[in-house]
């Protein structure tokens, strides 16, 4: 299976394919914008549980209207926890559509938007 990947944020934007595979209920594909990172996507009930591994480890459920603390973690050993608050989660057959506002020690650091779509 192919994904498309695109994320905005008010500092950057990323926009790759990629290969992916299903495994145990989750879509798995390389993040070709770091060196040896993985991102793993599932769907659970009205969640989106989201997880990069490798060189850089990033572990985050979001939820439509709810706050979560998530954390990351890179070989250069940088490590640190955030909160996600997401606005809004969509699921449909071939995509996945989120944007949420990302707080690092309390303080608005990012607004983001990912659109991942299948086929």
């Amino acid at each position: 299976m192919k994904v498309h990947f695109y994320s905005k944020a008010l500092d950057h934007e990323l926009d790759f394919y990629s290969n992916a595979i299903k495994e145990n209920d989750f879509i798995k594909f390389k993040d070709e914008s770091l060196v040896n990172t993985e991102i793993s996507l599932k769907k659970e009930n009205e969640s989106l549980v989201f997880k990069r591994t490798g060189d850089t480890f990033m572990d985050v459920i979001f939820k439509k209207g709810q706050k979560n603390i998530g954390k990351y973690k890179s070989t250069n050993g940088l490590e640190f926890d955030f909160e996600v608050d997401t606005k809004y989660l969509y699921f449909e057959d071939e995509k996945i559509e989120f944007a949420y506002y990302l707080y690092i020690d309390g303080e608005l650091n990012n607004i983001v938007k990912i659109i991942v779509s299948f086929n």
